[in-house]
């Protein structure tokens, strides 16, 4: 299956511009590695919300205002924002990322019926499963109900 893809994106998927090497920059390296981990870890620790959360969600966000902004003071920048504001690209984008929210969003409610099957309610399993998400927790607690 993956030759198939291989192949089928080779042969469909055309170049339409020339392809121009840039030499990236180290800040907007380290702006990248600060807000996409920071991302993640924010949401993560949403429940959480003390001093640290709000320092991180605070880091974050400076550092994607930083990340925008970036680009109008290089020549050539890591990430091209100027992308967006086609529309076609855009749309293609909203649709992508709206199929990963509903996966995501599957894959929550399918371990909320796993969890309601062994613990008896929807709500009880609810609170199970996002307990330990939020936790980080490796430790299935509803093992053995």
């Amino acid at each position: 299956m993956i030759l198939v893809s291989l192949f089928l994106g080779i042969s469909g998927i055309q170049q339409k511009s020339k392809i121009v090497k840039i030499t990236p920059d180290a800040l907007s390296i380290v702006l990248i590695a600060i807000f996409f981990p920071g991302m993640i870890s924010d949401f993560s620790k949403l429940s959480e919300f003390d001093a640290e959360t709000i320092i991180s969600i605070l880091l974050t966000i400076i550092a994607i205002i930083l990340l925008f902004k970036r680009p109008s003071h290089l020549k050539q920048s890591i990430l091209n924002f100027a992308l967006l504001k086609d529309q076609a690209f855009s749309a293609h984008l909203l649709g992508f990322l709206l199929v990963q929210f509903c996966s995501l969003g599957k894959a929550f409610m399918n371990t909320v019926w796993q969890f309601a099957g062994a613990i008896g309610t929807l709500l009880t399993s609810a609170i199970v499963a996002l307990s330990q998400g939020g936790h980080a927790t490796s430790v299935n607690t509803a093992a053995g109900t």
